[in-house]
């Protein structure tokens, strides 16, 4: 019998376009993302953060020429390995950049509907993002309550202006004779977020 090995394999996907609106702490998140995984990245973020922004390449850069100087790199590597994180700032050139499918090979849209839509309509390059969706937690019927408990405050709370920060909890119905829908309730209410009851949950509890 032969053995067959498939190690796991990396590759960098090219040249990434993330745009993404006034939130600069993507930038370093993003950078940082790129570099680790050898693609070239053109960042675009909303005007209202445009100094912050501008401020934290600067930062991404000077650490990239930092390194390449601690490995002796010459300088023309250097400039080429600090080009690979570029900074849009015009507003007006997203859409020339859009219609540059024979050169940017992923586009990234960070923020609302409103955007990733346009994105999606205007561009032939292929486009990772979502449009609609509510991000859910479900608890079966087998879950460990402790663990539940702490998967849902974490899911909520640990970054609840991230996008995949916990929207809607549904509970399997064998749960609804135990006490867990209430500890799940008394734990959000605690740490002050804001519950409202869906039809069936309402019945159980009527005063939220």
């Amino acid at each position: 019998r032969q053995r067959l090995d498939a190690p796991p394999e990396t590759a960098p996907i090219g040249v990434i376009l993330v745009i993404f609106e006034s939130r600069p702490d993507v930038l370093p998140q993003v950078a940082s993302l790129a570099i680790r995984s050898g693609n070239g990245i053109l960042l675009k973020g909303g005007k209202e953060a445009a100094f912050s922004n501008r401020a934290l390449h600067t930062v991404c850069v000077q650490a990239i020429a930092q390194a390449a100087k601690h490995c002796g790199l010459s300088p023309e590597t250097t400039e080429t390995l600090c080009g690979v994180l570029g900074l849009i700032e015009s507003r007006e050139a997203i859409a020339e950049l859009l219609q540059l499918d024979d050169q940017i090979d992923l586009v990234i849209p960070r923020g609302g509907n409103a955007l990733v839509s346009f994105i999606q309509n205007n561009t032939k390059i292929p486009v990772l993002g979502h449009a609609d969706g509510i991000c859910h937690v479900f608890v079966d019927k087998n879950a460990n309550p402790k663990k539940a408990l702490r998967i849902l405050k974490d899911a909520k709370t640990n970054y609840p202006a991230a996008c995949n920060a916990v929207e809607t909890v549904l509970v399997h119905r064998d749960l609804l004779n135990t006490d867990l829908p209430a500890a799940i309730l008394a734990m959000f209410q605690t740490a002050n977020v804001a519950v409202y009851a869906g039809p069936e949950a309402a019945t159980i509890f009527p005063d939220i």
